[in-house]
């Protein structure tokens, strides 16, 4: 399997996977980042980081809450906690505490 085919199946089963300076963060149910999964992506923490790299190229970064690219033009909001969050992840409690969209005439180099 692919790496890339890899990180989607476990967004679809509820996973986030989020790469940033500090390494990568995992998060999501015990049922699906099992022993095995964990140790298949530590395995494969480089190849993941190159993947998620990639993906977040030319935006503002990941999201957060679900690890999906966060983009401008799809709602992301940047929360006052400084947190980014995508369009799909952003909640009505996010907004009336006051978040911001991130403009999308913004050019993000990453």
């Amino acid at each position: 399997m692919r790496i890339a085919d890899l990180i989607g199946r476990l967004r679809e089963h509820g996973a986030a996977l989020v790469w940033s300076g500090d390494g990568l963060r995992c998060q999501g149910p015990a049922e699906v980042l099992t022993p095995e999964v964990l140790r298949v992506l530590r395995e494969h923490k480089a190849a993941i980081a190159e993947v998620l790299t990639r993906e977040c190229r030319g935006t503002p970064g990941p999201c957060e809450r679900c690890g999906r690219v966060a983009r401008p033009e799809n709602g992301a909001e940047r929360l006052p906690s400084g947190e980014l969050v995508c369009g799909d992840c952003v909640t009505t409690e996010d907004v009336e505490a006051g978040s911001a969209p991130i403009p999308t005439s913004d050019r993000f180099d990453r």
